[in-house]
């Protein structure tokens, strides 16, 4: 009888000190959202990871031996990353990027990281016909996808019309994933069940300056008198949360979930060419592409996300849509999404097919 108060004595001790742990975690974390420079910089991170360790957010990811993932913007910077820490959870990676020099050595590194037959895929993703060559070839060689994670970006200080003669932010930021996506359906569908009840998972890496700007179709691809990089580049990523929106009720059927990953404040090179100034201001504040990685690995794999769709996370934390009032729209988030879609689907040589039809 002692031996059992004892011992439920020390649970009860145990319980208090991780109930304390996770409080004490939740009001920083909430300080550092507040701040937001110590939010997305490399101090909010490492302040949660401190404090956060051996609370279940920052616990131990599960296995991820005999699944298979697609990572796309994976030849460098936060993509490469993503993809190097799925691997290293025994994750099959296909890899993809434009760059055949880039994408050789990110093949090694992936494949050091615990992947020895990772293989990659060489697109454009601002050509819809490179965007549908490239589903065939993911189709025939995986079969089945149980991550994928559209992590490829891009910032252009002038508006550049990609090959499929759609303005390139619109379409590696938007047009791709949704293509992308919607031609990948099946072999999302195959996923087979995880302990945690979910299938397939999409993730979309989309940034903080979607906070800046407000939701509107018609806004998306600037005329060339009205173009500048960052505003380009803000409306696409807040329309990529849209997209998140849309995917999570398309793809709520089958068993799969999508949710958008702002990775904070990173040092990639894709921030040093698009926003130099910023990327001087900020310096050391800034992530390194690992830190920028570990939260999408986590939406990836972790059971937490399994439990929901359609959330935006920062630091393995759902965060709110909107931080300023004049970037809220009246409109539902189901019609936002079937707005988008709708737009997407219009652009020439965009739509999934002939007869497509929404999904949701």
């Amino acid at each position: 009888m002692v031996q059992r108060r004892q011992h439920e004595g020390r649970d009860l001790a145990e319980r208090a000190a991780a109930l304390g742990r996770r409080t004490v975690w939740l009001l920083v974390d909430e300080v550092l959202e507040a701040s937001v420079v110590g939010s997305f910089s490399a101090p909010g991170i490492r302040w949660r990871r401190r404090l956060g360790a051996g609370t279940p957010a920052f616990g131990g990811l599960p296995s991820q031996v005999g699944r298979t993932a697609l990572v796309t913007g994976a030849t460098s910077g936060i993509g490469l990353e993503v993809a190097k820490g799925l691997a290293a959870l025994g994750a099959h990676v296909h890899l993809v990027g434009r760059d055949p020099a880039k994408a050789a050595a990110a093949k090694a590194a992936v494949r050091a990281a615990g992947d020895p037959e990772a293989v990659v895929h060489l697109a454009d993703l601002a050509d819809p016909e490179a965007v549908r060559a490239l589903a065939d070839e993911v189709a025939a060689e995986a079969g089945v996808l149980d991550a994928m994670i559209h992590a490829a970006g891009n910032l252009l200080p002038t508006r550049t019309v990609g090959p499929g003669g759609t303005e390139a932010t619109v379409a590696v930021h938007l047009l791709a994933p949704f293509l992308l996506t919607e031609l990948l359906r099946p072999a999302l569908a195959g996923a087979a069940p995880r302990p945690s009840g979910d299938r397939a998972r999409v993730v979309l890496v989309t940034s903080g300056g979607l906070y800046t700007q407000a939701f509107d179709v018609r806004g998306l691809d600037l005329a060339p008198e009205d173009y500048r990089g960052a505003l380009a580049y803000a409306r696409a990523k807040r329309a990529q949360l849209v997209l998140t929106w849309a995917l999570a009720s398309a793809l709520g059927p089958l068993g799969a979930s999508a949710h958008a990953v702002h990775p904070g404040w990173v040092d990639t090179p894709g921030l040093r060419s698009g926003l130099p100034g910023f990327a001087r201001l900020l310096g050391p504040w800034l992530r390194r592409p690992e830190e920028g990685a570990e939260g999408i690995v986590w939406v990836a794999t972790a059971p937490e996300p399994a439990r929901c769709s359609g959330r935006l996370w920062l630091d393995h934390r759902a965060r709110p849509a909107h931080r300023l009032p004049w970037t809220w729209v009246p409109a539902r988030r189901s019609s936002q999404a079937r707005a988008l879609l709708a737009w997407c689907a219009a652009q020439p040589g965009w739509s999934p097919g002939p007869g497509w039809s929404s999904p949701i």
